[in-house]
């Protein structure tokens, strides 16, 4: 995993108008951002035409002018990068309600489009959460957590539809969401603190 300080090194020293320094940028961030991706296209229709690594790719080559940004740390750069693949995801889904309109293909709601127009607020808690997600894994490398937290919150599945994916039981389900739920809370509660997070230097193996 990247050092977080070191990607903030980067983004204040490195010469971000050169395109090897570029590639070299896309390469430290591409993993991250390639999660927060997968999150921005969580709420999407199944069919969406974009993957991930595509999003990441168009977002970040809509960040040309690196160098023009004064770059205050990597959550910085994480916060622009959203708002480009969101921005993305919009002009996609306008684009695709323009074709409808002439008679060419399929509804895409722009309501769909403007709850992608969230606030910075609602940004940066995409990021807090993706970051609280990692850490939780780490925590617990073996367990079911994290993979449903996010069939929950990002996909709307319901409980037995995630213990049919899982091959487990819906108590087992709502057993390791509630565990997954009390974690993060602390994690949350400890990080605005700046306590050490629970279990952060140390992982333990599922029940």
């Amino acid at each position: 995993m990247t050092d977080p300080d070191a990607i903030t090194r980067f983004l204040q020293n490195e010469p971000l108008h050169e395109p090897e320094t570029q590639e070299r940028l896309y390469a430290l961030v591409y993993d991250h951002l390639r999660g927060l991706a997968r999150q921005l296209l969580a709420g999407e229709r199944k069919n969406h035409t974009f993957a991930a690594t595509d999003l990441v790719h168009e977002g970040f080559f809509k960040l040309r002018d690196l160098e023009a940004i004064q770059w205050e740390n990597r959550s910085h750069f994480y916060k622009v990068s959203v708002r480009a693949m969101k921005q993305i995801l919009i002009d996609y889904a306008r684009r695709r309600q323009s074709l409808k309109r002439g008679g060419g293909a399929e509804n895409v709601s722009l309501d769909e489009a403007g709850a992608l127009a969230s606030t910075e607020q609602a940004i940066e808690d995409l990021i807090s959460l993706y970051d609280a997600l990692q850490a939780y894994a780490r925590f617990d490398p073996k367990g079911r957590g994290k993979k449903i937290i996010e069939y929950v919150y990002f996909q709307g599945m319901t409980h037995p539809e995630i213990a049919e994916r899982l091959g487990v039981t819906t108590k087992t389900v709502q057993r390791d969401l509630r565990l997954a739920e009390a974690w993060l809370k602390r994690y949350f509660a400890q990080t605005s603190s700046h306590e050490e997070p629970p279990g952060a230097s140390t992982g333990r193996d599922s029940a």
